[in-house]
């Protein structure tokens, strides 16, 4: 897949997730967002933020996102976050999400 590609894809799937999470924020970043994404090295990075996530553990909000959509072909890495959690950890200098809005794509 090529660049165009890879952000269609993307899309698609950020549009699946929006169809049960309507207050889902999607966020795309790392190679997809740079538009360095390299087919088979490469992975999608996704944030998703709702509200759904409160009071769920982490690995029931990745269980949720999986029942709603087919995996692509591709490689995808996908952080389920509430707006407060999204929210502090953007501000956190020691949180890979640091910066990351500045470099994201909201789908």
């Amino acid at each position: 897949m090529d660049s165009k590609e890879i952000k269609r894809e993307a899309k698609r799937i950020a549009n699946s997730i929006k169809v049960k999470l309507p207050d889902a924020k999607v966020y795309v970043f790392g190679s997809v967002a740079a538009g360095s994404y390299i087919e088979g090295k490469s992975d999608i990075d996704m944030v998703v933020v709702s509200k759904f996530f409160s009071n769920k553990k982490f690995l029931e909000r990745l269980h949720a996102l999986n029942s709603f959509f087919d995996f692509p072909d591709v490689k995808i890495d996908i952080i389920p976050l509430t707006p407060k959690e999204f929210a502090e950890l953007s501000k956190r200098k020691t949180s890979a999400l640091y910066g990351m809005k500045k470099k994201a794509i909201l789908l």
